[in-house]
């Protein structure tokens, strides 16, 4: 009778601590094709950056790590077709604190360019010479589009050139 009273209470308790959301809080990932979905629009919602920035430390350089979440985001991606060509109207803009005690980097693109989606790569491909940016899709749902974007960003201010990693988190 004990066993059979433990083996309840263990299902019980594995039960208890099971997450019930297997998408870390994220809505399900959509089915169908993804072409539909992209064409609504999508507003930029918040923005994280990772950038790994070279610090001169006596004769060698080193890359320093900085990883947070941007401030003043906003950003929006309006996809339509003229003449059998696909276009994208984009607007980027954000502010990142790369370094205490520098000034902050302020990061700002609009663009109307055309743009390619490799459904095998989860890849969107924007063009407007001579600029290019890919987006990798992340996370695909209909109320959420999380993508993200490698580029190599050169800012004379700062005098430095360095490889930044950008979160896009998009809504409807």
């Amino acid at each position: 009778m004990h066993k059979y009273l433990y083996l309840t209470l263990a299902g019980l308790m594995m039960l208890a601590c099971k997450d019930p959301d297997n998408n870390g809080g994220l809505p399900p990932e959509a089915t169908g094709p993804f072409l539909p979905r992209m064409v609504k629009g999508w507003t930029l919602d918040s923005l994280t950056y990772t950038a790994d920035l070279p610090m001169d430390i006596g004769d060698t350089t080193v890359p320093v790590r900085v990883h947070n979440k941007a401030r003043e985001v906003s950003g929006r991606f309006d996809f339509f077709t003229r003449n059998d060509t696909d276009f994208v109207d984009y607007r980027i803009q954000f502010i990142a604190d790369l370094l205490p005690g520098v000034a902050p980097y302020t990061y700002s693109k609009q663009r109307l360019g055309q743009y390619w989606y490799k459904p095998a790569d989860r890849e969107i491909w924007f063009y407007d010479y001579p600029d290019t940016l890919v987006f990798k899709v992340d996370w695909d749902a209909e109320t959420l589009q999380l993508w993200h974007s490698e580029l190599q960003v050169s800012d004379p201010d700062l005098g430095i050139t360095f490889p930044l990693r950008l979160d896009f988190r998009l809504v409807p």
